[in-house]
């Protein structure tokens, strides 16, 4: 083994520029799992489960919306409801509602570094 010479071995330098992402969001720019983390976390803060609720096993709530860059909510969450009994149903995706519209008013769904436009889902 010659240790003195240099043969330029290894991976070859590239002439391409790295990329540097986008200024502006895409359409329909998904938000990080911390980022969604963070809004679960608010609207689960103003969300009022009632306990013992009939026909609430198995119930999944789904909330989909969108945020603008400020992180202010544009036109109407959509909140879907499967499992369990209809009446379960109804309740929990209205509490889950009224959870997600008071998070958004008393603060902008803008957690730090969040994609300005992003679209929670």
């Amino acid at each position: 083994m010659n240790r003195t010479e240099a043969t330029g071995g290894g991976a070859q330098r590239s002439e391409t520029p790295a990329a540097l992402g986008t200024q502006r969001s895409s359409p329909g720019a998904q938000l990080s799992q911390s980022e969604l983390d963070a809004l679960r976390g608010q609207i689960q803060r103003n969300w009022s489960i009632l306990a013992g609720l009939d026909g609430a096993e198995g119930v999944r709530i789904r909330i989909q919306m969108k945020l603008d860059p400020s992180g202010a909510i544009v036109g109407t969450p959509e909140v879907t409801a499967t499992g369990g009994s209809e009446s379960a149903r109804r309740i929990l995706a209205g509490g889950a509602r009224r959870a997600v519209l008071k998070s958004s008013l008393s603060s902008n769904f803008r957690p730090k570094n969040m994609t300005p436009g992003a679209k929670l889902s």
